[in-house]
């Protein structure tokens, strides 16, 4: 799906689109309609009944990660898939999340309350947040009403958009340790952390915005820059892990912004293809994976120039999805039409993880690599799934 210019909309409604709204209206009907985003099998294959053996006493993986994965050929999902969250339906699209630690996962489910929009007739869902601790078990409503939650780099606070209609929403700051919350920023659509004490965030203009947490210094503002993102996806402003490097989506092209020098940089244009997850930095910052047709391109950063290949593989159909890095930032894990594919960024030897066929129990959709490195959570029947990793260090 590629972005053509008069594209950008000025909501999260329009955000969503259309597709979304169809799939609420099922989701009300249809309470375990898979609802993922990402996968382009949700609609294709009926989702029968899974069938793996599922541990729910202890979520922590008896696995530890090497200390240097090995081939493409050597990595694998343990038989068992365990559920982490199965009593609702989770929205990827609004929020799926790991914890800097890895021992929890923020995720959006959908509510039955809606926005209604009476100048357009359409309306939007509201989704709450949820906390989950993958080792107790223990569930945590973060909010009623919250949207595209970020960690922040310490772990104990969350930004997160609270939506009310085209002329209300609040980028919210929540505080994990004490459970306080404060509005940060009204009328904006997607925030990201540059520091613990300094969030950027795109308003519902689609202008980027700096925010000082405590407000002590005279540091220049990225309001100075005036740059400008769409507003249909919530990857149109993306933060690399070590906060040098903002990656911004305007229109059909894909930029990187270096935060010291002030310098922007073109990554790809016209053939560059937003999707829902389809744009991830990689743990060191120095490579971004984004979406190219149906392919992968990596764009490398060196001495602020940006040199871009594209993987020598092609999805037979549709375009990959959800792309998530290794901790290594040697391989990707990617959602493709028939399945959950890992793929090594330097040689593009790829390999098929978990398949999505009308033979499959489960259609699973939504990868997601924990950060260090030995689980993955997926997305399967608008319920929330993880698996161990299993590595032949030998290959």
């Amino acid at each position: 799906m590629k972005r053509r210019p008069g594209m950008v909309m000025t909501s999260v409604l329009l955000a969503a689109g259309t597709l979304l709204v169809v799939l609420l209206i099922v989701a009300q009907q249809q309470p375990s309609l898979t609802l993922s985003f990402q996968s382009p099998l949700a609609d294709t294959f009926p989702t029968p009944t899974i069938t793996h053996s599922f541990v729910m006493e202890l979520f922590e993986s008896p696995i530890s990660p090497p200390t240097r994965f090995p081939d493409v050929s050597g990595i694998q999902f343990a038989d068992t898939i365990r559920p982490v969250q199965d009593s609702g339906v989770v929205a990827p699209f609004f929020g799926f999340v790991w914890s800097p630690d890895s021992n929890s996962v923020i995720y959006a489910q959908l509510t039955d309350q809606v926005i209604v929009y009476e100048a357009n007739k359409g309306f939007a869902p509201i989704t709450e947040l949820r906390l989950h601790e993958l080792d107790s078990g223990e569930e945590t409503l973060l909010t009623s009403n919250g949207r595209f939650p970020k960690w922040s780099p310490s772990g104990n606070q969350i930004l997160y958009i609270s939506w009310f209609d085209t002329n209300q929403s609040y980028t919210v700051l929540a505080n994990l340790t004490t459970g306080e919350t404060s509005n940060r920023l009204e009328n904006s659509v997607y925030a990201e952390w540059l520091s613990d004490d300094e969030i950027v965030a795109v308003d519902t203009e689609g202008k980027v915005k700096s925010l000082k947490l405590s407000p002590s210094s005279d540091d220049k503002s990225l309001d100075d820059l005036e740059l400008t993102v769409s507003t249909n996806g919530p990857n149109s402003v993306i933060v690399s892990p070590n906060k040098k490097y903002i990656a911004l989506v305007n229109e059909t092209q894909l930029s990187v912004f270096a935060v010291k020098d002030h310098q922007l940089m073109e990554v790809a244009q016209n053939e560059f293809t937003d999707i829902i997850g389809g744009i991830a930095w990689s743990p060191q910052s120095d490579s971004l994976a984004y979406v190219s047709s149906k392919s992968i391109s990596i764009a490398r950063i060196d001495d602020s120039q940006i040199v871009s290949n594209t993987l020598d593989f092609q999805e037979i159909i549709g375009f990959p999805s959800s792309l998530s890095w290794s901790p290594d930032s040697r391989f990707l894990l990617y959602q493709g039409f028939d399945g959950v594919w890992v793929v090594d960024v330097n040689s593009s030897e790829r390999k098929l993880l978990i398949p999505n066929t009308p033979d499959s129990d489960a259609v699973f959709s939504t990868p997601s690599w924990s950060p260090g490195g030995k689980t993955v959570i997926l997305e399967s029947d608008g319920n929330i799934y993880a698996v161990d990793l299993v590595f032949d260090t030998d290959k």
